[in-house]
């Protein structure tokens, strides 16, 4: 049989072809003629399993980038309502002290028992001694007949919370950035 050379191109892959029979060169076939070619489907079938690994290996990628700015944007939020109910809480603690010293003729507790065992109680609960509250340690570190000063301090800084927060006598809040160095 007369075995010739051509080159196909399908779907935009061209590979080369050995023709068994036939006519001689490849000038001489048309479209639509039907030929028997060896190696065509080795061919053919080896280009789409490498195309597959590169497109799957690219959704990959993407399904990585979309997941890790998710987690980003959820970490943010979750940051932003954390340093939120920080302050609220510390206003709480603030102001249920504020009302013990109005009711004790200007005379601040000079521990939160105060607040928690009074009738009615100025606190229902007392979030000092809590391990963490929504990612925020709270704590007083001065409790005097004269004033006080308490503080939120996330668990983790830049994961919990960005900034610590203080609050004064006369309920002043001040804002610090957790990872700062003293």
């Amino acid at each position: 049989e007369n075995m010739s050379m051509i080159f196909v191109e399908v779907n935009e892959d061209r590979f080369s072809a050995f023709v068994l029979g036939g006519r001689n060169g490849p000038e001489e076939y048309r479209i639509g003629e039907s030929v028997t070619l060896l190696f065509k489907e080795t061919e053919v079938m080896g280009n789409r399993k490498a195309r597959s690994f590169v497109v799957i290996m690219i959704v990959i990628s993407l399904a990585a980038l979309i997941l890790r700015v998710a987690i980003v944007q959820f970490i943010n939020f979750s940051i932003i309502q954390n340093e939120a109910n920080a302050v609220e809480t510390l206003k709480l603690i603030a102001t249920a002290i504020e009302n013990y010293a109005k009711d004790h003729l200007g005379v601040f507790p000079t521990s939160l028992e105060a607040l928690i065992q009074n009738k009615p109680a100025y606190i229902e609960k007392e979030y000092i001694d809590l391990s963490s509250t929504k990612g925020y340690n709270f704590f007083c570190m001065s409790l005097e007949s004269s004033g006080y000063t308490c503080s939120a301090t996330p668990v983790r800084c830049n994961l919990n919370g960005r900034k610590s927060f203080i609050i004064t006598t006369g309920q002043a809040i001040t804002t610090e950035d957790c990872g700062k160095k003293e």
